[in-house]
Protein backbone atom coordinates (compact mmCIF):
# COMPACT_ATOMS: atom_id res chain seq x y z
CA UNK A 1 0.00 0.00 0.00
CA UNK A 2 2.86 2.34 0.70
CA UNK A 3 3.96 2.23 -3.08
CA UNK A 4 0.07 2.75 -3.97
CA UNK A 5 -0.07 5.93 -1.97
CA UNK A 6 2.45 7.69 -3.10
CA UNK A 7 2.15 6.89 -6.72
CA UNK A 8 -1.68 8.03 -5.92
CA UNK A 9 -0.18 11.48 -4.62
CA UNK A 10 2.18 12.25 -7.13
CA UNK A 11 -0.34 10.96 -10.19
CA UNK A 12 -2.93 13.51 -8.38
CA UNK A 13 -0.78 15.99 -7.78
CA UNK A 14 0.29 15.86 -12.25
CA UNK A 15 -3.53 15.69 -12.69
CA UNK A 16 -4.33 18.52 -10.72
CA UNK A 17 -1.77 20.20 -11.93
CA UNK A 18 -2.75 20.03 -15.72
CA UNK A 19 -5.99 20.63 -15.12
CA UNK A 20 -7.69 17.02 -14.46
CA UNK A 21 -9.21 18.25 -11.55
CA UNK A 22 -12.07 15.38 -10.83
CA UNK A 23 -9.64 12.93 -11.29
CA UNK A 24 -6.99 14.47 -9.12
CA UNK A 25 -9.81 14.42 -6.62
CA UNK A 26 -9.99 10.71 -7.32
CA UNK A 27 -6.10 10.32 -6.82
CA UNK A 28 -5.48 12.53 -3.81
CA UNK A 29 -8.36 10.15 -2.20
CA UNK A 30 -7.04 7.73 -2.61
CA UNK A 31 -3.34 8.22 -2.08
CA UNK A 32 -5.12 9.39 1.57
CA UNK A 33 -6.70 6.06 2.11
CA UNK A 34 -3.80 3.85 1.21
CA UNK A 35 -1.89 5.60 3.30
CA UNK A 36 -3.61 5.16 5.92
CA UNK A 37 -4.16 1.69 5.10
CA UNK A 38 -0.09 0.99 5.34
CA UNK A 39 0.11 2.68 8.28
CA UNK A 40 -2.12 1.30 10.36
CA UNK A 41 -1.08 -2.15 9.00
CA UNK A 42 2.10 -1.16 10.28
CA UNK A 43 1.28 -0.22 13.06
CA UNK A 44 -0.46 -3.67 14.36
CA UNK A 45 -3.60 -2.71 14.30
CA UNK A 46 -6.43 -4.55 12.29
CA UNK A 47 -9.51 -3.86 9.92
CA UNK A 48 -11.63 -5.97 12.67
CA UNK A 49 -10.61 -3.96 15.67
CA UNK A 50 -13.16 -1.38 14.00
CA UNK A 51 -16.01 -4.18 13.24
CA UNK A 52 -15.40 -7.65 13.75
CA UNK A 53 -16.13 -9.11 10.60
CA UNK A 54 -13.93 -6.82 8.76
CA UNK A 55 -11.13 -8.71 6.59
CA UNK A 56 -9.78 -5.38 4.47
CA UNK A 57 -9.79 -2.07 5.59
CA UNK A 58 -12.71 -0.25 4.09
CA UNK A 59 -13.16 3.54 3.77
CA UNK A 60 -16.11 3.79 6.94
CA UNK A 61 -12.76 2.21 9.11
CA UNK A 62 -9.86 4.23 7.70
CA UNK A 63 -11.95 7.56 8.34
CA UNK A 64 -13.04 6.00 11.96
CA UNK A 65 -9.39 5.54 12.74
CA UNK A 66 -7.54 8.10 10.43
CA UNK A 67 -7.09 10.43 13.58
CA UNK A 68 -4.88 7.81 15.50
CA UNK A 69 -2.09 7.80 13.15
CA UNK A 70 -0.61 11.48 13.75
CA UNK A 71 -3.18 12.19 17.20
CA UNK A 72 -4.34 14.89 14.72
CA UNK A 73 -7.86 15.50 14.60
CA UNK A 74 -7.63 17.48 11.53
CA UNK A 75 -6.53 14.66 9.62
CA UNK A 76 -9.90 13.02 10.05
CA UNK A 77 -11.74 16.31 8.59
CA UNK A 78 -9.27 16.20 6.07
CA UNK A 79 -10.06 12.45 5.03
CA UNK A 80 -13.89 13.02 4.96
CA UNK A 81 -13.17 16.45 2.74
CA UNK A 82 -11.55 14.39 0.32
CA UNK A 83 -13.92 11.81 0.18
CA UNK A 84 -16.92 14.10 -0.49
CA UNK A 85 -14.71 15.63 -3.01
CA UNK A 86 -14.24 12.22 -4.63
CA UNK A 87 -17.67 11.23 -4.59
CA UNK A 88 -18.73 14.18 -6.22
CA UNK A 89 -15.64 14.01 -8.88
CA UNK A 90 -16.82 10.50 -9.50
CA UNK A 91 -21.14 10.36 -9.26
CA UNK A 92 -21.83 13.97 -10.03
CA UNK A 93 -22.73 15.69 -12.90
CA UNK A 94 -20.76 18.70 -12.38
CA UNK A 95 -16.75 19.22 -11.74
CA UNK A 96 -15.39 19.38 -8.70
CA UNK A 97 -13.95 23.56 -8.00
CA UNK A 98 -10.33 23.45 -8.46
CA UNK A 99 -9.50 26.12 -5.56
CA UNK A 100 -11.16 23.14 -2.88
CA UNK A 101 -8.63 20.90 -4.26
CA UNK A 102 -5.40 22.97 -4.05
CA UNK A 103 -6.81 24.30 -0.40
CA UNK A 104 -5.99 20.49 0.52
CA UNK A 105 -2.89 19.56 -1.69
CA UNK A 106 -0.28 20.70 0.68
CA UNK A 107 -2.11 18.58 3.93
CA UNK A 108 -2.31 15.85 1.46
CA UNK A 109 1.04 15.53 0.68
CA UNK A 110 1.92 15.96 4.80
CA UNK A 111 -0.08 13.36 5.49
CA UNK A 112 0.94 10.54 2.89
CA UNK A 113 4.16 11.72 3.06
CA UNK A 114 4.51 11.60 6.68
CA UNK A 115 2.61 8.34 7.61
CA UNK A 116 4.21 6.61 4.51
CA UNK A 117 7.74 7.51 5.83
Amino acid sequence: MKGKARENLEVGLRLLEEGFVDAAANRLYYAVFQAAAYALGRGGRLPSESRGSAAVWDHRIIGDRIALLRGEPDDGRLFRELRSLRERADYQEGPVDRRELERRKRDVERFVRGVTE
